[in-house]
């Protein structure tokens, strides 16, 4: 997958990438706005167009953070043409929601709280 960003990847950013994407283990800390949404965003999205049947967990500790990622996702995911494959899943989310979330998400949104 080729990214087309404006003004490049962070060499953090790329590192992290090429890591997770030859399916090493990665762990990144960085200040706040550096990127490391991005960093570990490419990964699966890569692997969710080369495999149809791929899906992804995005776990994020508040739900404030996981709404502000699920429009970025949506945007990127629209932007490559995944169409709409973002579900998010959480206590706010109806119960008949959270079983179309898991059978028609192909990535899943969610906080620590909202996965036991």
């Amino acid at each position: 997958m080729k990214l087309k960003m404006r003004n490049g990847l962070y060499l953090h950013q790329a590192k992290c990438i090429e890591q997770a994407l030859n399916r090493k283990s990665v762990a990144l800390c960085t200040s706040t706005a550096s990127g490391k949404s991005l960093a570990f965003t490419v990964p699966p999205i890569n692997d969710l167009i080369k495999d149809k049947d791929s899906f992804s967990f995005f776990i994020y500790p508040t739900k404030a953070l996981a709404n502000d990622q699920i429009n970025k996702l949506k945007q990127l995911a629209n932007n490559l043409g995944l169409g709409d494959i973002i579900r998010k899943y959480d206590g706010d989310v109806r119960a008949k929601a959270r079983k179309e979330a898991i059978k028609n998400g192909r990535i899943i949104v969610c906080t620590l709280h909202s996965t036991t």
